[in-house]
């Protein structure tokens, strides 16, 4: 919309692009936000709150900053309006921030099939490249996490909707398989379930309070008894020091008639999800890749 060009776009627009000298020979209309060269050329600042404003057009050439809060609609009747005769060529481009793979910017300029168009150029850049940013900025971008550093550090466009451990990374987190040393603590985490998953988690924490996950059962449609048999099975011999599963007690007293006795974990989820986001982030959780 137009205030977000006002306070943004504009603002930069004046302050670097038009120094004050230049400016001094033109003309400004600032009812209708047009700049008018010497040559007669004008740039024309509009926003697309109300696109009849612009529906009758004659544009050399458009530029939409934050793209992707446009939808491709808008897009196309940006390009409608690129007829302005006696022009050596009519352009439309943009700038964005990223946002997820699946967004329509992203498919038409950077995907394979719209990188094949040639009438188009996508260029990506990233934040630690710009060298006109103060170093505290940097150091603050440096501490970004997950989607955040992603998108917003690293320029890459990729989805994270409905996904709980945004930081998870698996050039980190995915890790060879290993013997665990019998010194190291081990622990089982349980969720019961039918049509969604039954999970049971082996988990090993090192000396210095690292948490790699050994092995895992993940599986739906299957009753706790056929469960309980192939943990059974798969433990052995291993000392778990702790069992923590679901408060279901016909699925607890099912595995605790196997000798799988569990204790009734903390299902307090928001206490959860940031022990775990911050163990993550510090690189402390891993998952043996088979």
């Amino acid at each position: 919309v137009f205030n977000d060009l006002k306070f943004s776009t504009m603002e930069s627009f004046f302050r670097y692009t038009i120094p004050e000298k230049l400016r001094a020979m033109c003309k400004w209309n600032s009812t209708d936000h047009v700049l008018t060269y010497p040559n007669g050329s004008v740039i024309v600042f509009r926003g697309l709150d109300d696109p009849t404003k612009i529906a009758s057009m004659e544009l050399g050439w458009a530029f939409v900053d934050e793209a992707i809060e446009i939808d491709e609609e808008d897009w196309n009747m940006i390009q409608g309006r690129l007829r302005l005769p006696n022009t050596p060529f009519r352009q439309l481009f943009c700038a964005t921030n990223p946002g997820a793979d699946t967004h329509w910017l992203y498919e038409k300029f950077l995907s394979p099939g719209g990188l094949d168009d040639p009438d188009t150029e996508a260029f990506s850049s990233n934040t630690l490249e710009n060298t006109f940013l103060p170093q505290d900025y940097l150091n603050r971008l440096s501490k970004f996490q997950g989607r955040y550093r992603d998108r917003y550090v690293l320029g890459k466009w990729v989805g994270y909707e409905g996904i709980v451990y945004d930081m998870f990374e698996p050039r980190t987190h995915f890790i060879d398989r290993f013997d665990i040393p019998d010194s190291w603590t081990r622990y089982m985490t349980i969720d019961f379930g039918f049509s969604n998953p039954f999970v049971c988690q082996w988990w090993a924490r090192s000396e210095n309070g690292e948490w790699f996950r050994y092995r895992e059962i993940y599986k739906t449609q299957r009753i706790v008894e056929d469960h309980a048999r192939d943990i059974g099975r798969w433990t052995g011999k291993e000392l778990i020091r702790a069992a923590y599963a679901d408060h279901d007690a016909e699925g607890r007293a099912t595995l605790n008639k196997h000798g799988i006795y569990t204790l009734k974990a903390n299902k307090d989820v928001s206490l959860g999800v940031q022990t775990v986001s911050s163990l993550m982030a510090a690189g402390k959780v891993h998952f043996l890749k088979d």
